[in-house]
């Protein structure tokens, strides 16, 4: 997960780094984590285990502890998104530390380090660590269980941004994508997929169709995602069994609320329920 210039978010591919072989600290003991050399661990639980940068101190330990005692149960809702399968590899091994700009959250394919951002300035705020875990977690599952989603596609980074925002839906404001694609020509990402997971307008297409499929057609989380197929479109069509282009239907229920021209500026991805006119019987 990357946050760019436009404020998106999206995994890294594997590093390729050239390193020694036996890194060791100043004080003699491996380095389990080369991205954070001074990661130490602050506590586990049946599925995860938590670890946080030395040097963010007291701060980096009130947002663990919080951590904690929070990801049992955010496991749990992810899982249950996804039929209730399980990750392999477990524990989940979380690392909280300050990352740069362009990385807030990111794990490396095939296996379960997850690195997340911390935020300590102007207050310690463990929600915001927790929800750049929830995404992580989305993607974790994504890789295991397969489906029609994919985690390197636009419609697979709008999951797990969309999943992660309906655990923490105040955390979403600095990684929202919807005014992206509003503010653009909003081609249509709901029959194409990016093949990409950096393209922010085609992401915040498929946001707020998601957020369209749960609050206004009223699909649960996890129906959509067990529906989940190569577009969105797919995904609809086997959520309803109706073979129609749902574009035309979203784009008028976006437009009677945004109308196209008009400059959004959202705060999250979701503009939904709306109201939509019903034709008038002769």
């Amino acid at each position: 997960m990357r946050k760019t210039d436009t404020m998106g978010m999206r995994e890294r591919t594997p590093r390729r780094i050239l390193a020694p072989v036996d890194i060791e600290t100043a004080f003699g003991e491996p380095v389990p984590f080369r991205d954070v050399p001074g990661a130490v661990s602050v506590g586990m639980s049946s599925v995860f285990e938590v670890f946080v940068d030395r040097t963010l101190g007291s701060r980096g330990s009130t947002i663990a502890q919080a951590l904690l005692a929070t990801c049992e149960r955010d496991y749990n809702t992810v899982r249950g998104f996804f039929g209730e399968a399980e990750l392999p590899g477990l524990p989940v091994r979380v690392v909280i530390a300050r990352l740069p700009e362009d990385a807030r959250a990111y794990h490396y394919e095939g296996c379960c380090d997850v690195y997340c951002d911390a935020q300590t300035t102007p207050v310690v705020e463990p929600r915001y660590t927790a929800f750049l875990m929830a995404t992580q977690l989305v993607e974790l599952f994504v890789e295991a269980v397969g489906g029609g989603w994919r985690t390197a596609a636009s419609h697979g980074e709008a999951l797990s941004r969309t999943l992660a925002a309906a655990l923490y839906p105040r955390q979403v404001a600095s990684f929202a994508t919807a005014s992206a694609w509003l503010n653009s020509p909003r081609i249509d990402f709901v029959n194409r997929t990016c093949d990409s997971d950096d393209n922010i307008p085609a992401i915040g297409c498929g946001g707020l169709f998601l957020n369209y499929l749960h609050h206004q057609l009223g699909f649960e989380w996890g129906t959509i995602v067990l529906a989940g197929g190569p577009t969105l479109a797919e995904t609809y069509r086997r959520l309803t069994g109706d073979s129609v282009d749902p574009f035309p239907a979203f784009l008028g229920a976006v437009e009677s609320r945004h109308p196209a021209g008009s400059r959004a500026q959202l705060t999250g991805d979701n503009i939904f329920p709306v109201a939509v006119k019903r034709p008038v019987p002769v």
